[in-house]
């Protein structure tokens, strides 16, 4: 997933869905240089809708940090949870 943020002129790159002003491509690639994600990012990544991310995290199932107010889902969380899911035949 490559992360871009509006440019001066108004362009966005990438093809997907849009939250607020990032701008999120669904090309499944891990975010470089990202550690955290907002779950509306992780949830786009893993191919879900917003409410059932919140209620992974909720749950547990799917690990998140709170920093301040934010709520994060670390990467590393992302790919463990997929490993997971793939060993266990699901949710």
């Amino acid at each position: 997933m490559t992360l871009s943020t509006k440019s001066l002129d108004g362009d966005r790159t990438g093809s997907s869905h849009r939250y607020g002003e990032t701008h999120v491509r669904s090309d499944h690639s891990l975010p470089a240089g990202k550690g955290l994600l907002r779950v509306e990012e992780a949830a786009e990544w893993l191919g879900l809708g917003r409410t059932k991310a919140w209620e992974l995290v909720y749950s547990g199932t799917l690990p998140s940090v709170t920093i301040g107010r934010s709520r994060r889902v670390p990467v590393q969380a992302l790919q463990t949870f997929v490993e997971r899911l793939v060993e266990e035949g699901g949710v």
